[in-house]
């Protein structure tokens, strides 16, 4: 039996791959939303509750505070990073009780109109739900450098769909077909068809 370890605890392309992880993870975000936004803004629609507005600050806090941790690491400040790390403690479980909140909240002011999309609700508490878990252990098993790192990474990525999926499956569709990307849900008022979500 081979008992050689078959995964190297560090790569020497680790260095560079964590970086562009964190300017892909904010490319979708920055894209996704800033898309988002113009579009709402030509619309007219601009709005929203408070608690949505507070969702964006802990979510960008987070992406920040990501940065800066792999900036860190990256300059061998690691005793620094340890002690921001703390920050996550807190950070995670605000950051899931609110992206919780808001999709309850937002689905309970769309129910009815074109926009509302009960069903959705399962990939927004999906998402915290996978996201609370993966940083969660990534937090547990903070001594452990090679796991510890790969799951705030992925926890972070996880947290991208909602950016992507505001842009990029909009230019995607053609190719691969509508039923790819969307699927159509029936208004809750009415019972017409004719309700179309990509995120």
């Amino acid at each position: 039996m081979n008992n050689s370890k078959t995964f190297v605890a560090y790569y020497p392309s680790d260095r560079n791959f964590f970086l562009l992880l964190v300017l892909f993870t904010w490319a979708a975000i920055i894209s996704g939303f800033g898309y988002d936004m113009v579009q709402l803004n030509a619309q007219g629609k601009l709005h929203f509750p408070l608690i949505v507005h507070l969702h964006a600050v802990v979510y960008t806090a987070w992406l920040v505070l990501f940065t800066v941790q792999i900036l860190l690491v990256r300059t061998k400040h690691l005793g620094l990073h340890k002690k921001l790390g703390l920050i996550s403690f807190g950070l995670i479980p605000v950051m899931v009780i609110l992206g919780t909140m808001t999709a309850i909240i937002m689905q309970r002011l769309e129910y009815g109109t074109p926009n509302g999309d009960l069903h959705f609700t399962v990939v927004q508490f999906g998402d915290m739900i996978m996201f609370g878990c993966v940083a969660g252990a990534g937090i547990y098993l903070r001594k452990n450098y090679v796991a510890h790192k790969r799951l705030m990474l992925l926890a972070t990525l996880i947290l991208t769909d909602a950016g992507f999926g505001r842009w990029l499956a909009i230019r995607m569709s053609p190719v691969f077909g509508d039923y790819y990307w969307k699927y159509t849900t029936l208004n809750q008022d009415t019972g017409v068809s004719g309700h179309t979500r990509f995120y």
